[in-house]
């Protein structure tokens, strides 16, 4: 046992993944120490109303950004972690990119298309517009931000966002001291996120790979039907998490989608912790895939099991602050707020290690598990949404996604353990 350690200590680079996760964290970390007092500023200024609004339109960017990133965020990574400079990597970068604009041209159609049958006012449907294309800005920078993560040099991640978070609160600062309001703070977002996919991608190109204009139509279908899985889980996990704001401002109103996004904001803080351990630890994932699989069991089972403690801390924590901290960061008028984290908070546990399993599917090549299991919560979420909200308003929002959590979790560890002796029946 401590030979097999030994070896999964030298194989593994654990002082490669600890700095990449320290890193990131630490990243995570001063993002939050910008992002809290700007949110703060936006929800004072804009009111519970506003900040429906808002958030209402910061619910659709996640969901087009799941779509038009096309998968490429993890499959960059995973593939580049094979090729490292080998001129595949140049390949599934510029397929990739060769799927964007078309990709980008339907979700537009679709969206004003879809805006026409739901009775959104003008100033929404502008708002909606706009956040297709803050969602494009935002995958072209997770796609650069792949290739750093594949490279495991997490450091450059640095320039792209906190340069992102700095375009983004300068300008949505004037804009709201103009009176612009939600449409003024999305533009801002836009030339944030901009600003960021431009800042990456120089660094891509003058620290890793010196990219040069190629096509395969083979190719770019390939890493289509490749991605489409990635897409279709993002998509999916993406609609249960965000789903709430929506849906509340249909059947309640614009004041509890923003009370509610006052607390799920919180929630949301939490996942980054694993979200950054997902991205340190899944370049090695993929690598032992093909390696040694037995190592990978060691390692993925530790670290799911020590992001369920940190989990049950973070959860402990959330809990006990929620009561003076919303009204301190957000004012009185958002103190409904505290029930929905108080009711969120305890699923991050089992949102902890869902996110380190899920890695490891997709490392194993086993997307599709993913998709599948995504796609299941998404609809078990909005039945759940749509039975709860007209009940318990922002509290039913917030359960239903706490079920969702734990479901998902559970589905993970039934697959991952059903397969536990031989991860050869998963191929």
């Amino acid at each position: 046992m401590f030979r097999l350690l030994r070896q999964s200590s030298q194989k593994v680079n654990l002082g490669r993944i600890s700095r990449n996760t320290i890193i990131l964290l630490l990243l995570a970390v001063s993002k939050d120490a910008i992002t809290i007092p700007f949110l703060s500023f936006i929800a004072r200024s804009l009111g519970p109303d506003g900040f429906g609004l808002y958030s209402v339109a910061m619910s659709y960017v996640a969901i087009f950004m799941a779509i038009l990133d096309i998968g490429a965020g993890k499959i960059l990574t995973r593939e580049i972690s094979k090729s490292k400079k080998d001129v595949g990597s140049l390949t599934v970068i510029n397929s990739f990119f060769a799927l964007k604009i078309p990709i980008l041209l339907l979700t537009v159609g679709g969206t004003i298309i879809l805006l026409r049958l739901i009775s959104y006012s003008m100033e929404q449907q502008v708002n909606i517009l706009l956040t297709v294309f803050i969602a494009f800005a935002m995958s072209l920078a997770i796609a650069a931000r792949a290739v750093f993560h594949a490279f495991q040099e997490m450091e450059y991640d640095i320039v792209g966002i906190l340069g992102e978070r700095f375009v983004t609160i300068l300008f949505a600062v004037i804009a709201v001291t103009l009176g612009l309001d939600v449409l003024g703070v999305l533009l801002a977002f836009l030339l944030g996120n901009i600003a960021d996919a431009c800042l990456s991608w120089y660094l891509v190109h003058r620290k890793f790979i010196g990219l040069e204009p190629s096509f395969s139509k083979t190719d770019t279908i390939l890493y289509f039907r490749v991605g489409f899985p990635v897409l279709v889980t993002a998509l999916f996990s993406t609609l249960y998490l965000r789903v709430g704001p929506i849906l509340l401002e249909r059947f309640v109103g614009e004041t509890a989608a923003g009370l509610f996004q006052a607390g799920f904001h919180l929630f949301v803080l939490g996942l980054y912790i694993p979200q950054m351990m997902g991205l340190a630890i899944f370049p090695v994932f993929s690598r032992l895939a093909y390696e040694n699989r037995i190592m990978l069991e060691s390692v993925w089972r530790r670290s799911a099991f020590l992001m369920f403690l940190a989990g049950v801390i973070l959860a402990l924590s959330i809990a006990v602050i929620s009561n003076w901290f919303i009204p301190f960061l957000y004012g009185e008028d958002f103190s409904a707020a505290i029930g929905v984290v108080q009711l969120l908070v305890w699923s991050l546990p089992f949102s902890f290690a869902s996110v380190i399993m899920a890695q490891l599917l997709v490392a194993l090549d086993q997307q599709a598990v993913v998709a599948k299991i995504a796609a299941v919560a998404s609809v078990i979420n909005i039945g759940l949404s749509l039975w709860l909200i007209p009940v318990w308003e922002m509290n039913g929002a917030a359960f239903a996604v706490a079920l969702t959590e734990v479901f998902i979790c559970l589905q993970y560890v039934i697959i991952l353990f059903w397969y536990r002796n031989s991860y050869e029946k998963l191929d």
